[in-house]
């Protein structure tokens, strides 16, 4: 097999082949030369055309090496002349194959009976030969700059509109789960939406608010309920630890529902609101979310809520598990179909809104220990749990290059990040998760562009 010649001055990468199974040796043959050829120069992956195949037998030269077998005898003779040996079996591990492993550097096993038959046993195959290729490439040459991919490698928008934060809910696969359930929720709160006809109240809301806000209108315009009888309040919670996209789930419920409106019009700013109720007093909570009449308290003016501004909307109410225990109360009330007392008067209003809640707390551990109502747990019509980012590795390189989008790494004249800092990228927990991993990214770019360079390397990835 022939191969390109390597760029940057990087050595070669031998690969000997030592396969008994002609088929097998054909499969791999096809799977090397386009990676060698097509993946290395279509996809811009300039290290891979440093590898070139070879039946020869191995020798201990210089060169960086991979024995790709399915001989356990050449394994025998040549794993201590070559850097790597991916090994292929039949079906099972046997004792004689157990006890020379620890004597050679195994990069990969593979069976023989699903390397014919699936192809993700194949695209293992051709992942592991990736990372053996670049890791002994990157042991033998200490210029961590000649190893990179492009900051767009894995994510480009032709749009240019990369900001749009959501995007970064629905990339890698880990989280398809957990995408169709947000997908079906989104579904459900619109059919909800529209056959409970909160479009009305949205429009009653406008000209509440269009001659001059009083609790005498208030309560004329929502004195009854547009629920059915006996059905659930639309109410969703999100879980999630912090970082997890909990705001960027309700901002999509939000849209979703923004974008079936046809009758009544207003601002996207009318109809989403977030009040947060993390280190805010009780009395402020409830008049920010139920509103208060004049006298309510000293020098108390009439002020209308969140839930009567937001009225046929969106009231996104972060941070629920710091709620009050008589604030969860006055919710729970609330969610059984949309009644409440602003402070300081006794009359009931109707005001639907569709409620969204989040959490970055464990609520079944605070339902177990009293700390919140079970009852007002239970009463969200959906729940959708975030997973954190350290669940989500399966490609976190497509999440690290979607951030350098975010950030505009490429206007600013960083088109280039380092396999090594890609690693440690990829190494990383993330406590704060994506959210962390936005800000650790745009550093990284600060730093390169500050010292004058077109790439990210490792030193520039402050963890």
């Amino acid at each position: 097999m022939s191969s390109k010649s390597c760029a940057d001055g990087l050595p070669k990468v031998k690969i000997f082949l030592a396969l008994n199974d002609t088929t097998l040796k054909s499969s791999i043959h096809e799977i090397l030369e386009n990676l060698i050829g097509n993946v290395s120069s279509i996809l811009g992956k300039h290290e891979l055309s440093c590898a070139e195949v070879t039946e020869k037998s191995p020798d201990k030269s210089e060169a960086p090496s991979i024995l790709v077998t399915d001989d356990m005898e050449a394994v025998e003779n040549f794993g201590s002349k070559v850097d790597a040996v991916v090994l292929f079996l039949e079906d099972s591990l046997t004792d004689e194959v157990v006890k020379i492993l620890p004597k050679y550097e195994i990069s990969g096993i593979f069976f023989k009976k699903n390397f014919r038959v699936e192809y993700e046993e194949k695209g293992k195959f051709e992942s592991t030969m990736k990372e053996t290729i670049r890791k002994l490439l990157m042991e033998r040459f200490s210029d961590e700059s000649k190893f990179f991919k492009y900051v767009d490698w894995k994510y480009k928008r032709a749009d240019n509109k990369s900001e749009e934060h959501i995007v970064s809910l629905f990339l890698d696969p880990s989280m398809k789960e957990t995408v169709s359930h947000v997908r079906y929720v989104c579904s459900e709160i619109l059919a909800k939406y529209k056959e409970y006809k909160l479009e009305e109240a949205l429009g009653k809301r406008r000209k509440l608010f269009e001659k001059g806000f009083s609790w005498k209108d208030a309560r004329e315009c929502f004195s009854k309920t547009l629920l059915p009888p006996n059905q659930m309040v639309p109410a969703v919670l999100v879980e999630g630890e912090t970082g997890t996209g909990k705001t960027l789930v309700a901002r999509l419920i939000a849209n979703t529902l923004y974008e079936s409106l046809k009758n009544v019009k207003v601002e996207q700013e009318e109809f989403f609101c977030r009040f947060s109720a993390i280190n805010v007093p009780p009395d402020i909570i409830d008049s920010e979310l139920f509103g208060v009449v004049r006298g309510a308290y000293t020098d108390s003016q009439d002020r209308a809520g969140r839930f009567l501004r937001y009225a046929g909307g969106v009231v996104f109410l972060d941070e629920i598990g710091d709620l009050d225990p008589k604030l969860q109360t006055k919710l729970l009330l609330y969610l059984d179909d949309w009644t409440y007392r602003p402070v300081g008067s006794d009359e009931v209003l109707h005001v639907p809104t569709v409620l969204i809640a989040a959490t970055n707390r464990n609520l079944k551990e605070m339902v177990a220990t009293g700390t919140f109502r079970a009852d007002l747990y239970h009463r969200f019509m959906f729940k959708i749990k975030l997973p954190p980012l350290r669940e989500r590795k399966k490609d976190i390189r497509l999440l690290i290059s979607f951030c350098l989008s975010v950030w505009k790494a490429k206007e600013k004249g960083v088109s280039k990040i380092s396999l090594k800092a890609i690693e440690k990228l990829e190494n990383y927990d993330y406590p704060g998760n994506f959210r962390e991993m936005l800000e650790i990214v745009k550093k990284a770019i600060y730093n390169a562009h500050r010292k004058g360079r077109d790439i990210i390397l490792e030193r520039d990835v402050e963890i």
